[in-house]
């Protein structure tokens, strides 16, 4: 996933379309997920920076937290970025420190492609959520006997509001004095 800058730079400024894609596994590495990455940005240049916006959509298999049934999910990330081309003449005044923090504050390009895999990878894992829900009204499994209460009810004489034996000093904080 890269862009050839030359075509970019040809334009003197005026945006051009960009479709990449490619799939979720290829981006995200040793990663069990599978599915489909695409985005499609509105790449320009104004002096030597580059200004990529448009979004990147994201369509996986997960599994829900509640229920632990596959399911397709799709998200879409808005992106917005900056890219800096090096020009080689760095000032021999720049200390380590300097040169550190600029780069970890100013996303850099050197040569004639802009590679985009890392920096999509990034924006995935920092935008994908935690707890991946089927459904709103997912009901969850059973903390008894395990059954998916989406599918069928559950009979085990579990309680959902008995508590454990573990946690009875905890209820002690909240009991009037």
């Amino acid at each position: 996933m890269h862009i050839y800058l030359p075509d970019i730079k040809r334009q003197k400024g005026l945006p051009i379309d960009v479709l990449l894609e490619s799939s979720l596994e290829d981006i995200l590495g040793d990663s069990h997920e599978s599915g489909q990455v695409e985005a499609s940005f509105n790449v320009s240049t104004a002096g030597n920076e580059i200004i990529l916006n448009g979004k990147i959509e994201v369509q996986t298999i997960t599994e829900c937290s509640r229920c632990l049934e596959s399911f397709n999910l799709l998200y879409y990330i808005d992106v917005n970025e900056v890219f800096t081309m090096e020009t080689g003449d760095k000032s021999k005044e720049s200390t380590p420190h300097s040169l550190a923090l600029e780069s970890a504050e100013t996303l850099t390009v050197n040569g004639d492609y802009l590679y985009l895999k890392e920096y999509i990878r990034q924006v995935i894992i920092l935008e994908r959520g935690n707890s991946n829900l089927c459904a709103d009204y997912c009901k969850g499994i059973c903390a008894g006997c395990g059954k998916n209460l989406n599918i069928t009810p559950c009979d085990c004489g579990h309680k959902e509001d008995e508590i454990d034996e573990r946690f009875l000093k905890l209820k002690d904080l909240y009991s009037d004095n």
